[in-house]
């Protein structure tokens, strides 16, 4: 018998990731009430050993290791400093920006707790 996963269609603004090399990076509000993050979490981020061009975001609460969420003042989202991240990704992708936009899937549940698939597709374009 399959397993059968709805197709879900990421609308325009939606889920992202803005990442920036220089100043902070940024949570879309979509992708922040999904993710239910909070003033002082923290996100990771994951590559897949066997498929290395799939990556995931996680978040975490009140942990020292990966990047600390911080709310915009006045705006909506949240902002993070990983520019480490983003260097890498513009390195991996060949970018050659300082900001790279990332849209992110709906979540999915990989040994029980909850990830966020970055879409790495369409940095190849």
């Amino acid at each position: 018998m399959p397993v059968l996963k709805e197709f879900v269609k990421i609308k325009k603004g939606g889920r992202f990731l803005s990442l920036h090399i220089k100043y902070a990076s940024r949570l879309s509000t979509e992708l922040a009430l999904d993710m239910e993050v909070k003033d002082g979490d923290t996100i990771h981020f994951f590559r897949d050993e066997v498929k290395p061009d799939n990556w995931y975001l996680a978040k975490n609460q009140n942990d020292k290791h990966g990047a600390v969420i911080r709310k915009r003042k006045g705006r909506y989202g949240y902002v993070f400093f990983y520019s480490a991240f983003a260097k890498e990704i513009n390195e991996i992708y060949r970018q050659n920006k300082d900001l790279i936009k990332i849209k992110v899937g709906p979540k999915t549940m990989i040994d029980k707790k909850p990830y966020w698939p970055l879409i790495t597709a369409q940095l190849f374009k």
